[in-house]
């Protein structure tokens, strides 16, 4: 698959979840305190991440699947976020935000 485009649909992805509200469990469970936007990069390089598993896991025949395994990645997340515990990268905590190159 395309990177660029990867990023694009993750960027569309991360902001419609947080403009819906459906980022809300993540956020106050990853940063107790005010959420930055260091906290919404950190999702977005999760996502980034998650979804080159998620597109490996699927295998598609070609990139003519993108869309397939974009949506079915879309409907995993909203999924996960319905769980009131979750963080959907619980490695990056507010505290370790030092160690993040930004």
């Amino acid at each position: 698959y395309s990177f660029a485009i990867v990023g694009i649909n993750i960027t569309d992805l991360a902001y419609s979840l947080l403009v819906s509200g459906a980022l809300k469990t993540h956020l106050y469970n990853v940063a107790p305190e005010i959420p930055s936007l260091q906290h919404f990069q950190q999702t977005f390089c999760y996502l980034m991440q998650e979804f080159h598993r998620f597109w490996i896991e699927e295998d598609p025949s070609d990139i003519m699947e993108f869309n397939r395994v974009r949506s079915k990645f879309h409907r995993r997340i909203l999924r996960q976020l319905k769980n009131p515990d979750m963080a959907l990268c619980p490695h990056f905590a507010a505290s370790d935000l030092h160690l993040v190159n930004m």
